[in-house]
């Protein structure tokens, strides 16, 4: 990936399911990154060099492996959009804390837990 550093805008079709590990580091000029239907693997820094990225949606299904977001997204501060699919089904907690520019929330309709209305930003669900 070395020759994508330029790269603006990622997008990884349904059924994609590879870890991720270090693989998206050189991409520092990174925007926009989506995960199709079907990705489901623990985030845990797998997106910390992504400081440019400006919208990251998330695929039905995907739930970080089960595992708590946590600090994941931490990094990207730059942040001011963020969708997750159907089935997204974990409590933010903290994890948002550090999205200082999240502007919009996208979640499912079917999300349980309390969304987190301490944030000032909009939050719109999907069928």
């Amino acid at each position: 990936m070395d020759k994508l550093t330029g790269l603006h805008q990622l997008t990884f079709g349904t059924f994609f399911i590879q870890t991720l590990g270090n693989g998206l580091d050189r991409l520092v000029n990174l925007q926009q990154l989506t995960f199709g239907y079907d990705f489901n693997h623990v985030l845990d820094n797998s997106l910390d060099k992504l400081t440019s990225l400006e919208q990251l949606t998330f695929g039905d299904d995907f739930n970080n492996g089960e595992k708590l977001l946590g600090t994941s997204l931490d990094n990207l501060t730059k942040l001011q959009q963020l969708t997750f699919g159907d089935n997204f089904n974990q409590p933010f907690n903290n994890s948002l804390d550090k999205l200082v520019n999240l502007q919009k929330l996208t979640i499912s309709i079917n999300y349980s837990h309390l969304l987190p209305h301490k944030y000032n930003l909009k939050i719109e669900t999907i069928l």
